[in-house]
């Protein structure tokens, strides 16, 4: 296998699908940060959290940003792609914390939340 952003592309899509039931059985969400490479080697970030937290943080902060409790969990379409609000990161440029269809975990302005629920 070349490493490459093509091959890491797919590598991130294969690991998503195999990692489904592992998220299922242990009742968590993977997230895949950004991942660089070099010849022979590459490596990213992995974070996995537990669903059904207590959303105590999201609640408390998400009218900061104008959201509401009820958002936590919504998916929307940004550029052709689905996001689940995940979480919230305050203090962040991007504190909207969000889980794409493919697994890579990303941060949004509550504005572009705002406006695609």
């Amino acid at each position: 296998m070349e490493i490459n952003r093509q091959t890491l592309e797919q590598f991130r899509r294969d690991f998503i699908e195999t990692v489904k039931s592992l998220e299922d059985k242990y009742d968590v969400d993977v997230l895949i940060g950004h991942i660089t490479y070099e010849l022979n080697s590459f490596q990213g970030q992995l974070k996995v959290r537990k669903r059904g937290l207590d959303n105590s943080e999201w609640n408390w902060y998400c009218t900061e940003y104008g959201l509401t409790a009820e958002d936590f969990g919504k998916t929307f379409k940004y550029n052709h792609k689905t996001y689940t609000i995940v979480g919230i990161k305050r203090g962040s440029k991007y504190p909207i914390m969000t889980k794409r269809e493919d697994g890579k975990a990303f941060g949004f302005t509550a504005d572009v939340v705002k406006n695609a629920l």
